[in-house]
């Protein structure tokens, strides 16, 4: 018989440990399973789970703006008062192993929601890339991006909806077939009713996402 925990090493004579222990905390652990610390590390450090955030009263959707939590230090992206900020903010949602799978304003690169869903990280993550700006230079947080909540009223909200929650600027899927003429609002709509390829009937360019509901392509209605 072999060694119980471990491969040996003809070679050397030696006990090599199981390959499992070589890997990265964030691949052989549960989120259950991590300590404070490691739990800690995960955040990326894009700040987006600080941003304000609205909710469509038909369809429940979540939207994000480019406004963010006042205590949000604009250069760093991270939290001025983290230890305490539930007394300063006492509607801050403190991420757990248990709730995680159910916050749905969490943008879709979140490590923590990734690993949740049985994910990898992206390699622009810290942890992974080695490199605490990484995710700033990956275009993936909101530095430079955002404004203060003491700088917006709150009828203004609606004005400053994002559309580079899960992604970054210049993310938005591209239609096969159409040129750059298509507005931001057309191309946007569209791929939230599942339209992502062109398909125009009769020389009318519009004609294939009238179903959808969709703007036309200059962002009037279709």
């Amino acid at each position: 018989m072999g060694p119980p925990n471990g491969l040996y090493n003809g070679v050397s004579g030696c006990i090599q440990p199981p390959m499992s222990s070589k890997l990265p905390f964030w691949r052989r652990k549960a989120l259950s399973e991590m300590t404070r610390d490691e739990w800690e590390s995960l955040c990326d450090g894009c700040g987006k789970c600080c941003l304000i955030k609205l909710e469509d009263e038909d369809s429940g959707d979540i939207i994000a703006t480019d406004v963010t939590c006042k205590l949000m230090d604009l250069g760093t992206c991270q939290c001025s008062r983290y230890p305490e900020r539930s007394v300063h903010v006492p509607d801050c949602v403190t991420l757990t192993p248990d709730n995680i799978g159910t916050l749905n304003f969490m943008p879709a690169t979140c490590a923590y929601r990734l690993l949740a869903e049985g994910q990898p990280l992206a390699d622009w993550h810290p942890l992974v890339s080695g490199d605490p700006n990484s995710v700033h230079d990956a275009g993936m947080s909101v530095l430079d991006r955002v404004v203060p909540e003491t700088e917006v009223e709150d009828a203004d909200l609606e004005d400053r909806v994002i559309d580079w929650f899960d992604g970054k600027p210049g993310e938005t899927p591209a239609f096969p077939g159409w040129g750059d003429d298509a507005s931001e609002e057309y191309v946007i709509e569209l791929f939230d009713a599942g339209v992502t390829e062109a398909d125009p009937e009769d020389g009318d360019p519009d004609a294939g996402y009238r179903e959808a509901g969709a703007v036309d392509r200059n962002g009037d209605a279709a």
